[in-house]
């Protein structure tokens, strides 16, 4: 037997491959941005956050760079002030995320280190390289340097340019006065704060004043600087982010960034964040990132999404092919199916319709309806047309099965492959019901499969095991007997496609894993059945009619001849994970399921 990988979907991170990337973020809850530097030219990349693809490159400017890693949200929401080094000047510029186009240039000394800045730049805290000595505030009248920034080392502009913000580690006092010309100081605080290099952003109504030093944030009323609340437990170099409309402030925090008004933390695992490499978006509900991946967070879900190229943003938990070979479906733990041509791998929908994800999926036999079964502590059966790509369950119907289901070939009935002991799941999908089975009696867990297609097969685990044969129509109980003995089962047993063969997967003494296939009519022990070691615990499988497909952990995966020992092993170049595995109907395709959201392609075929 061969095995060769013809396809890999999806699964490769979307990282920003610009000098000085930054992230940023519009009203269009569709695209996520990346501003960078490339050669002498600076690009805008638009991404698409639900798909993970790069739709497009704009070239924003090609004879200049960036001039430092601060962007600046502008009036309106599609629109950020960036600043521009050219072959002669320097520039403060309005970028349209939209269009990638710049326009209103404003020249800027060589040597102005921007600290702060209103949303149009046209107010600026500054230090000037060529002017040595405490910081400056620049309007378009001109510079000046205020005695509020005698010695301060921390600054924030409010949005609209009218007020300014300083911090003094000498007289651990915050001043917060107009801007020029008037200079009139609005309001400060007590030296009770005893600050270190705070951390300091207006709201956009400037009624707040938002303050982040040493673990602690804090939220002070203007003009009054009374505290209106005040938040512990991050570290010393937390920053803000940005304050949104509804006067929620996101802060990063090393690894961990969380929206204080709810004090509920969004963990990113283990990156580090900077700053320029996380945006708010303007109306508060999503915070993107650059943190080694692109990737994005919903707020108000709290659900991190990273960004892959056309494929799954986490493990695939489990794949389905249709009947008929034209296409496969796979569900994974970032909560959405993937529907995809299974010769080019083109996404053909993309479901999303339960908060708890899938964990088992199963195509009508004319591959029009997907059957999928949600993943979570109330697990119910789905259903999917593939017309529209809308879910098109009658009704919901709890759904106490475990691991993969079935539909019959005429597609009437749908099965549980494996069920707590003696209760089968068995679904009346015309009327999507459940169909009453005889109940019986066992000590484990149970598993199922169509057979002969009027009837359905049923072998109890337990101490005694017991074998059944349901009318799949009624549930009635036609045929029960001893199936000879013990037997247990375990997750990934079962019978093969075509109900004539009972697979199990037993531990031997070494450890290892011994892959036994019986005569389903004959489940005795001395019965013949062909026993196939393998190296090491199994972590998914694939029962076709023919072939069985298990994945071994650390080995990569198994074919095996249902009928024979013949065997092949292959994918032992993944570093990840196999998490799902599936046949096609002809079997002469194996689909392989990573924890990095990868889907592989292999065909297998005789020699």
């Amino acid at each position: 037997m061969q095995s060769n990988l013809i396809a890999v979907w999806g699964g490769d991170r979307a990282r920003p491959d610009l000098a000085r990337a930054q992230v940023l973020l519009g009203s269009d809850p569709e695209c996520l941005y990346v501003l960078g530097e490339r050669a002498d030219r600076v690009l805008l990349e638009v991404w698409n956050p639900t798909t993970g693809i790069r739709e497009k490159t704009v070239v924003v400017s090609s004879a200049g760079q960036l001039r430092s890693a601060r962007v600046w949200r502008a009036d309106r929401d599609d629109q950020v002030v960036v600043a521009v080094r050219g072959v002669d000047r320097n520039e403060l510029m309005v970028l349209d995320l939209g269009t990638g186009a710049l326009w209103e240039e404003q020249p800027v000394p060589f040597g102005e280190h921007v600290m702060a800045a209103s949303r149009d730049a046209c107010t600026r805290v500054v230090f000037d390289r060529e002017r040595p000595g405490d910081a400056e505030v620049v309007t378009r009248e001109g510079s000046l340097r205020p005695q509020m920034l005698q010695g301060a080392n921390t600054y924030a502009v409010s949005g609209d340019g009218a007020l300014i913000a300083s911090w003094n580690d000498a007289t651990h006092r915050i001043f917060v006065f107009e801007a020029p010309p008037s200079l009139a100081v609005v309001a400060s605080t007590d030296a009770r704060y005893a600050f270190t290099a705070p951390h300091m952003v207006f709201s956009d109504d400037r009624s707040t004043l938002w303050c982040a030093s040493q673990g602690a944030v804090h939220c002070f009323a203007l003009p009054s600087m009374i505290e209106l609340g005040r938040w512990t437990g991050a570290s010393a170099s937390a920053e803000i982010v940005a304050v949104d409309r509804t006067g929620r402030a996101a802060l990063l925090d090393g690894p961990i960034a969380f929206s204080v008004r709810h004090d509920a933390p969004v963990r990113p695992r283990d990156f580090v964040w900077s700053p320029h490499l996380a945006r708010l978006s303007p109306d508060g509900a999503r915070l993107a990132h650059a943190s080694g991946v692109l990737g994005w967070h919903d707020l108000a879900r709290d659900r991190r999404v990273e960004l892959h190229t056309g494929g799954h943003a986490g493990a695939v938990l489990a794949i389905a092919a249709s009947p008929d070979g034209s296409a496969v479906a796979t569900a994974a733990n970032d909560r959405t199916i993937r529907v995809c041509d299974a010769v080019t791998g083109d996404i053909a929908w993309v479901l999303e319709g339960d908060a708890e994800g899938f964990g088992a999926l199963a195509f009508a036999p004319d591959g029009r309806t997907l059957y999928a079964v949600t993943h979570g502590h109330a697990p119910r059966l789905t259903a999917w047309s593939l017309d529209d790509g809308a879910e098109c369950t009658p009704a919901p119907l709890a759904f106490e099965g475990m691991g993969p289901i079935a539909v019959s070939d005429d597609g009437t009935r749908l099965v549980a492959a494996h069920v707590r002991a003696g209760a089968v799941v068995l679904v009346d999908l015309a009327r999507f019901a459940r169909v009453a089975a005889d109940p019986r009696s066992a000590d484990d867990r149970s598993v199922a499969c169509f057979a002969d297609g009027d009837r359905v097969r049923v072998v109890d685990a337990g101490r005694r095991a017991r074998f059944a044969l349901l009318d799949a129509a009624t549930g009635e109980l036609l045929v029960e007997g001893d199936a000879g003995g013990a037997l247990a089962l375990r997750a990934f047993d079962g019978f093969t496609r075509d109900g004539q063969r009972l697979v199990t997967f037993e531990e031997d003494r070494f450890d290892a894993c011994v892959a036994v296939v019986r005569d389903a009519g004959d489940l005795r022990r001395e019965a013949p059945s062909v026993a196939t070691r393998l190296a090491g615990p199994v972590t998914a499988s694939a029962l076709g009619s023919a072939r069985v497909a298990v994945a071994i952990a650390g080995q990569g995966a198994c074919v095996v001849e249902a009928a024979t020992q013949s065997r092949w092993y292959f994918a032992r170049e993944l570093r990840v994970a196999i998490t799902a595995l599936a046949l096609s109907a002809d079997e002469g395709t194996l689909y392989v399921g990573t924890e990095n959201g990868q889907v592989r392609v292999y065909r297998v075929s005789n020699r």
